[in-house]
Order: structure tokens, then sequence, then C-alpha cells
């Protein structure tokens, strides 16, 4: 299996697999990515830090990131149809705004004393509801920015660029709090989103309407056509399942069966495991760094790097690679690796170990999230693209959202290596379960109404 990784590399023919990085507007998107992600990692490591600060307790750091995870069960849905339906630009300046205006919040109420855990818990729900929105329209516009063909290369590159921005955002940000003020740290987040803001303002589109909306080319209306099944009179670009919409009446009565589409299920199965166990790591790392590794802010904002750095390496080896997007084989390989590596974690007590083994996790994250974004990517149908990357963010952060809570209060009833192996534990045998599942469904016989007789010839 990882064989297959390393021989997709093609390292001496010099064909790397980063297409999307000759595209200009892939490279202003990419500097937007970068801004934006630096200031969520940082903003997230100072909240952390802040909310262990006030409690001491393991649970409310799960619960600071339940309430900022929360809303995108609700938001997820609304923000994919807003992405479908208006200016994508427009709607990407105004989330970064909002996200600069509630950072330079938590700077005026951490001027003075600590603030209270409510005070802070509010401002942590107003971050879940810009992210909730946010994250959908991001992944929406990674297939505007570029051709059809660099489609792959640009979703593994998508995941790189965050990768970077969460290394660069908790290095920012341990500096500031360890060397400046804690308060330093949000003003650096608030920064970071205002750069941003400037920067979507350059972002042009391979089919620019000359609004901030894509254009669906003919070609990409017919592939699409071929893929839901849509007929000849559909448009690809309308809003199927609208009024005004161009679809057929099946794909206007039941739009969520084209949404939750069988050849992403599997992908969305393995997210919901990661997203549930491996990816609340983040909860576990603040204290880790106090109570293992005896640290302060300086040593969390080193773990957060660490993790941070080995998605970045991850995610750049798949976007490297001529990997097949849709082969779900790999990503259970990535994914069950992953559940190893997170095992692993719980035995490091000194820091040169913690730091071995997290970069081990993240690199298998950094795997698993490019193949799986980027087979969300590409299998997505243009017409629906927005909701249906809302379901992979619905996934993926309302998942963490549920597991947060639990491996908090784990870590404070168990100890904090208990709650790790229950998360690496949690990570493999969620794997097997999928993939288990999987193989049986894909050898089931077909059902009896549709099966070919061996007489008939159609």
């Amino acid at each position: 299996m990882t064989r297959g990784w390393f021989r997709g590399l093609n390292l001496g023919q010099g064909r790397y697999n980063i297409r999307a990085l000759r595209s200009p507007g892939f490279r202003r998107y990419a500097a937007v990515q970068l801004l934006s992600s630096t200031s969520v990692a940082s903003q997230m490591v100072a909240e952390l830090w802040l909310v262990y600060q006030i409690t001491g307790q393991a649970l409310s750091l799960g619960t600071s990131t339940a309430i900022r995870t929360a809303p995108a069960l609700v938001l997820a849905g609304v923000a994919g149809t807003l992405a479908d339906r208006f200016s994508r630009k427009l709607l990407l300046t105004v989330t970064q705004g909002a996200r600069c205006v509630l950072a330079a919040a938590f700077v005026l109420v951490t001027l003075g004393d600590l603030p209270s855990i409510g005070t802070v818990y509010l401002l942590v729900l107003g971050f879940g509801c810009i992210h909730g929105i946010d994250q959908p329209i991001r992944r929406a516009i990674v297939r505007d920015v570029v051709d059809r063909s660099e489609l792959p290369s640009a979703a593994s590159l998508h995941t790189a660029t965050i990768s970077t921005g969460g290394i660069i955002g908790p290095l920012c940000a341990g500096l500031l709090m360890t060397t400046v003020d804690p308060v330093a740290a949000f003003v650096f987040s608030s920064a970071s989103a205002l750069a941003a803001v400037g920067v979507v303002q350059a972002l042009r589109f391979v089919t620019d309407t000359g609004e901030g909306s894509p254009r669906v080319s003919r070609a990409d209306a017919a592939r699409d056509r071929a893929t839901t099944g849509a007929t000849p009179g559909s448009e690809a670009g309308d809003d199927a399942g609208s009024p005004a919409g161009g679809g057929t009446a099946g794909t206007r009565r039941a739009p969520l069966a084209l949404i939750w589409s069988p050849g992403l299920r599997p992908t969305f199965m393995f997210l919901l495991v990661l997203s549930v166990f491996a990816m609340n790591l983040n909860v576990l790392l603040p204290v880790i760094a106090a109570e293992v590794l005896a640290g302060g802010a300086g040593t969390y904002s080193l773990l957060h790097t660490f993790l941070r750095s080995g998605a970045l390496v991850g995610s750049l080896l798949a976007a490297v690679s001529a990997t097949r997007t849709t082969d779900h084989r790999r990503i259970f390989g990535a994914l069950f690796l992953c559940g190893a590596a997170l095992m692993s974690v719980a035995g490091g007590t000194l820091l040169a170990v913690a730091a071995v083994t997290i970069v081990a996790t993240g690199v298998c994250v950094g795997l698993f999230l490019s193949m799986a974004g980027a087979s969300v990517q590409t299998g997505a149908d243009r017409a629906l693209q927005g909701r249906q990357v809302a379901v992979y963010s619905f996934i993926f952060i309302g998942g963490r959202s549920l597991g947060a809570p639990l491996m908090g209060w784990l870590a404070d009833q168990l100890g904090t290596r208990w709650t790790t192996m229950v998360l690496g534990l949690g990570t493999l045998l969620g794997a097997l379960v999928v993939h288990a599942t999987l193989r049986r469904r894909q050898g089931a016989p077909p059902p009896a109404d549709v099966a070919v007789h061996p007489g008939r010839t159609g």
C-alpha cells in the first residue's frame, strides 16, 4: 500500500503532480488560504491556552472545541447553498472580515485580568459560526481557480497550504505569548484575517463572470450531466432542487440523493472516524504540554507546530504523487496508520519522543485529508458542488464537536495517556469497521429486481 504511494512520486522522471501552482488564480487563492489558516491556527492556540489558564480542566478544552465546531452542524448546509447561489468572493470577504473583528474582541476582553469562561465561550461560539460558513465556501472555490485537469493537484495543495498556515500560526502565537504577552497572539490573528480580506479582492476565477461567481463551461456541464444523469436540457450551473434551476424533476424532488452520492459515501464514512477520534488530539495538547511534559505556552505551541508540520509533509506527499483519489483502500491505509501513530503518542514522556510521534500522526492525518479532499473535489457534481463539499465539512467539523467533550472528560477521569490510547484505538477500530462494511457491500449480489438474467439482452 505504502509502496504504491511512493511509486507515484516518479522522482526519477521529475514529474510532480503540482501543476496547480502554475495557475495565477490558484496562487492568489493559496495566499488567501495561507493567511486565513494562519489566523485560525494562531487564534486556536491562544484561545485553548486561555481556556486552560482559566479552568485548568481538560473538559473545558473539549467544551470549547465543541462550541467552536458545533455550529457547523447547522450552518454547513446553509453555507453550501450560499456558495452555489451567491458570489463566493463576496462571501469569503465577509467571513474573513468577521473573523478579524472577533479576534479584535478577544484582544479587548483579555487586556486586563483573565475574563470569565462564559465570555470566552460566547466569543468562541461566534468563531464557530464564522468557521461553519467559511470552510465550505473556501473548499468550493478550489474548483473555480484551476482548470479541471489540475483539480486533483489543487485539492491536495489546498490541504498543504492550510497545514503551512497551521505551522506559521502556532509558532508566531507561541513566540508572542512567551516573549510579549498572550494578548499579542490575538492581535496577530486579527491582523492575519485583515490581510486575507485584502488578498481576496485579487482573486480571479478560471471562467469568471466579472461578478465573483464562476461560469460553467459546456464541457464541464456535459461531464456533470453524465455523472448525475441529468437530462440534456438541464444546466449544470443551475441550482438543482430550486424552482429556478434547470434540473430534472427527479433532481428537484430528491436533491439529497445526489448530494449523498454513493461514490462519496466511503470517503465520508472514513472521515467521520477521523474527525471523532484522531482530530481531537488538539483537545489534549495543552494538557500534554502542562502535565506530561511540564511545559507552558511555548511547549504547547511547539506540539501544535509538530502536528501541523507532519500534516504538511503528508499533504505534500499526496500532492506530488500520482495517487488515484478514488481508491478508498489508500484512504483506509492512511487512517489505519493514523490510529497506530496516535497510540504511540501515549508513550512519549520526553519532548523529543513526543515530537517524533506527533509528527508521525500529523503525516498520516495530512495524507488522509489530502486524499479524502481530492476524492470529494473530483467526485463532486459542479451543480451540487457547494452542498456536497458542505457535507464533507459537516462531518469533519461536526464529528469533532461530538468527540471533543467526551475526550476532555476522559482526560480528567482516566488521565492524558489513557485518553490518547482511546483516540488511537478508536481510530484503528473505526477504520477496520468501515473497511469491512464497504467490502461486504461491494461483495453483495444486486437486488433481484435489477439482476441481469443470462438469457436477456436488454
